[in-house]
């Protein structure tokens, strides 16, 4: 190295330089490519933040509207399979941007796909519940409570994806975000640490090209102490050593002093500011000025140190103190103040832009431009600023429709216990009515059985007037019989008075032959005569008798058995009538169970009517602790200032508001009740103590049972 001329030294120093601007130069264009790509990655991160925000909204907007539609109840076939796949964030599934943002980021592609199979599930639930709503069925309200179900649950999960996407899109963010700040940081400290450098050694080399080029005129010797003998030959051909001899103290030769400056020199290339030597062991002006620059460059390093302890402290006030150096040294210390007053004033700037943003208004922007310092930082701040004033005015828009939705509720929920308590009123009066039937029920089965017990006496009675009416007939018969035979021997006696009648005669006609001799006989004869007559006249009288006593009994048999008859067909009509009461007491038995079953189910759903009115009470409770939970979220977001879109959200609830209230102005089935005329059961079964059990079956009360 003694051996090198000045001129070649000066050109190994200037290629050494270049060689070590060069390095700079490419290490800062590496960073700066880098820092590039990371800025530009984190520039995606948030455009992906804002995409799954869109997404998000999509969503949301899509569900509101299924929810309007299957409110308002105006379905058909035709919008209903559009409108279930109107969704934009399906749209966007089958976009060619879908399969672009999961190429950039891999780990996003299973949720993507996940997102996509729940939401088309979402899909199919709604057309399923569109058609039960459009079909009008009765087992419609079965099944739409089960679809109901799955859509809640299919939209859980769509959501739960939607916040796992939105999670993984914040951590890509913010290790985007976290990356490019220490890249940041990190290429600064190292840009720095080789500026730093690169002064360094070109003002080693300037100190020694100047000192040197000092001694290339003159030729002059070294300095000399007194202690010494050495020489420095300094020429344009470089630095030679004479040995002169040794000191006159016995002192080291001079080329170990030239060794010694030597790696001084190298150890402040290398950083190594700590050698203090040539200063303490040479008296001579080459220590001296080693010593000096040694002094300036660590004064120099002390005030970036205190400069870069007050930057990361945020102590913008307390800069490097440049007044203590000279030349060049003084101004690099100026420019890193400038560097610093601008980021300090930067960072200012930011500050007070976000102390503005965290008191609640959201509408003011940084200044940023594309060369400005830290530009892409506030570009960046003024993109997360506009996506939080837009998340504000979506959460306060949504918060209105929340309010009107919740509003709506709560008029339902009040309208849904005023007709409940009209239903456990009517359900009321029911259960008393079916429990007074049941009363007259039970009362009609025990006159019923009692009437099959009089029923049963009056068939034995009955079969009793028949057997007699039976033995009446015998005697009837005999009695007729006995009648012929007097009939017989009446008409004997008639031929025998006519006899004795024609024997008077004879003995008269002799008694007149006789004379005065007969008279006697012919007296006998009259008197005998007198009497025939009168048997035959007794004889007639006794005929005349028993004939009319034989018509008689004639008619007695054929009444007889008329009424034997009437009796049999009586008895008949008794069995009937005992049979039927058997009937009416078995038909009054299942009735009274019937209507006890129904009694019970009356007022089972009187207790689910009384159930449903105080959930009822509960939701609308609920509703309004809603209502007054949204207003509060109101209050807080009304703090903030953020840009107003042209039909606020207070107007869209204002319009939701009135539809519900058309809505709740149409007749509801609690209304048509009210017309109805009130059931009472005496009117329906109409007893009395005197046991009118025809009644019963009279043609009115069957119609009046059957519409019961």
């Amino acid at each position: 190295m003694n051996e090198l001329t000045l001129s070649r030294k000066i050109i190994a120093f200037t290629l050494l330089s270049s060689l070590f601007l060069a390095a700079i130069g490419i290490v800062g264009w590496s960073h700066y490519s880098d820092l590039s790509k990371k800025t530009a990655l984190a520039g995606e991160s948030n455009g992906l933040l804002m995409q799954i925000d869109e997404l998000e909204k999509w969503h949301f907007d899509w569900m509101i509207g299924i929810w309007k539609e299957t409110g308002s109840g105006q379905l058909n076939d035709t919008n209903m399979d559009a409108n279930a796949q109107a969704c934009d964030l399906i749209k966007w599934l089958s976009s060619p941007e879908r399969g672009k943002t999961s190429r950039t980021y891999p780990g996003l592609g299973k949720l993507f796909d996940k997102l996509e199979q729940s939401h088309l599930t979402l899909n199919q639930s709604v057309i399923k519940i569109k058609a039960q709503l459009a079909s009008q069925q009765e087992e419609a309200d079965r099944e739409l409570a089960v679809l109901w179900e799955n859509i809640h649950h299919d939209a859980a999960e769509v959501r739960d994806v939607l916040i796992e996407i939105k999670k993984a899109g914040m951590t890509q963010y913010a290790g985007a975000e976290s990356d490019l700040q220490h890249t940041n940081a990190a290429y600064k400290s190292q840009l720095l640490t080789l500026l730093i450098l690169f002064l360094l050694l070109n003002a080693g080399a300037g100190i020694l090209l100047a000192f040197y080029g000092k001694k290339t005129r003159t030729g002059m010797r070294g300095p000399q102490d007194s202690n010494s003998a050495e020489a420095f030959l300094i020429d344009e051909n470089g630095i030679s050593v004479q040995n002169a001899g040794l000191s006159q103290d016995g002192g080291e030769a001079p080329k170990n002093r030239f060794s010694l400056y030597k790696e001084t020199i190298e150890s402040l290339a290398r950083g190594d500011f700590s050698t203090a030597e040539p200063a303490h062991s040479f008296s001579d002006p080459f220590a001296k000025s080693l010593c000096d620059l040694q002094n300036t460059l660590n004064r120099f390093l002390n005030e970036m140190e205190r400069a870069k302890t007050a930057m990361l402290s945020g102590n913008g006030t307390r800069h490097a103190d440049s007044s203590q150096l000279p030349g060049r040294y003084n101004t690099a210390l100026d420019n890193l103040n400038d560097v610093h007053r601008a980021f300090d004033s930067s960072f200012h700037e930011i500050q007070s832009v976000m102390e503005k943003v965290a008191a609640g208004d959201l509408s003011i922007r940084l200044k940023a431009g594309s060369r400005e310092l830290n530009g892409e930082l506030k570009q960046s701040l003024n993109k997360a600023i506009a996506t939080l004033d837009s998340k504000c005015r979506n959460m306060s828009e949504s918060v209105d429709e929340v309010v009107g939705a919740a509003s709506g509720m709560s008029d339902r929920c009040k309208h849904c216990v005023t007709d409940t308590s009209e239903q456990a009123r009517f359900l009321d009066e029911i259960s008393r009515g079916l429990h007074e039937m049941a009363t007259m029920t039970k009362q009609n089965t025990s006159t019923a059985q009692e009437a099959q017990k009089v029923a049963d006496a009056t068939k034995g009675t009955a079969r009793t007037g028949v057997d007699n009416m039976n033995d009446l007939s015998h005697a009837m018969e005999k009695i007729k019989n006995s009648s012929d035979e007097t009939s017989k021997i009446v008409k004997t006696i008639d031929e025998i008075a006519f006899q004795t009648n024609l024997l008077a005669l004879n003995a008269a006609v002799e008694a007149a032959r006789a004379g005065e001799a007969g008279k006697g006989f012919a007296v006998v004869a009259e008197e005998v005569r007198n009497l025939a007559m009168r048997s035959a006249e007794a004889a007639r009288e006794t005929a005349r008798l028993i004939e009319n006593s034989v018509q008689n009994a004639e008619q007695g048999v054929m009444l007889n058995e008329k009424v034997l008859a009437s009796l049999e067909e009586m008895n008949a009509q008794v069995n009937q009538v005992s049979e039927m009461m058997a009937e009416i007491t078995e038909a009054s038995r299942q009735q009274s169970e019937g209507i006890l079953q129904i009694g019970e189910a009356v007022e089972q759903i009187n207790q689910m009517s009384q159930c449903d009115s105080v959930n009822s009470a509960e939701s609308s409770k609920s509703t309004q602790a809603l209502i007054q939970k949204s207003e509060t979220l109101r209050e807080s977001l009304c703090s903030y200032r953020i840009k107003r879109s042209p039909v606020s959200g207070q107007q869209q609830v204002q319009r939701q508001t009135q539809e519900i209230k058309k809505e709740m102005a149409r007749p509801v089935a609690s209304q048509k009740t009210e017309n109805k005329p009130e059931l009472d059961p005496k009117k329906i079964i109409p007893f009395d103590d005197e046991g009118d059990q025809d009644k019963l079956f009279s043609s009115h009360n069957k119609s009046v049972l059957n519409e019961f």
